[in-house]
């Protein structure tokens, strides 16, 4: 999730400057991402280290992640303009740059459902 976090502000930044992507179609990116029937192939970029981090190491890097985030989200002066451009997702495609936003918190909910689903699983094993 930070991964997806610290690309998106890149993502967002590198749109900003852009003065050729108009937003394309807006996709319904909360019925793309929650419906997990559909695997999502991690793009690379994003694709989460295999070494294994304590719970406080995992708690500290999404805390400042979401405060780079936030910090850079206080940076845009006007906010319109994120409707106004768009940049390639891997994933989705051509995106708004609100999208770009919005899709954070909705990876984040995908991956709580998950989680959700793990815990239910190892509860009912014995």
């Amino acid at each position: 999730m930070v991964l997806v976090e610290e690309a998106s502000i890149k993502a967002i930044a590198w749109g900003l400057k852009e003065t050729d992507h108009a937003p394309k179609e807006r996709k319904n990116v909360h019925a793309i991402l929650l419906n997990r029937t559909k695997k999502i192939k991690a793009p690379k970029i994003v694709e989460p280290d295999v070494k294994p981090l304590e719970v406080q190491q995992i708690i500290d890097l999404l805390n400042q992640s979401r405060k780079k985030l936030m910090t850079f989200l206080s940076t845009i002066e006007d906010k319109s303009i994120l409707a106004k451009k768009s940049v390639i997702h891997p994933a989705l495609g051509e995106l708004p740059l609100d999208q770009w936003i919005e899709q954070i918190y909705l990876h984040e909910q995908r991956h709580i459902e998950q989680i959700n689903e793990l815990k239910l699983l190892l509860e009912a094993t014995p």
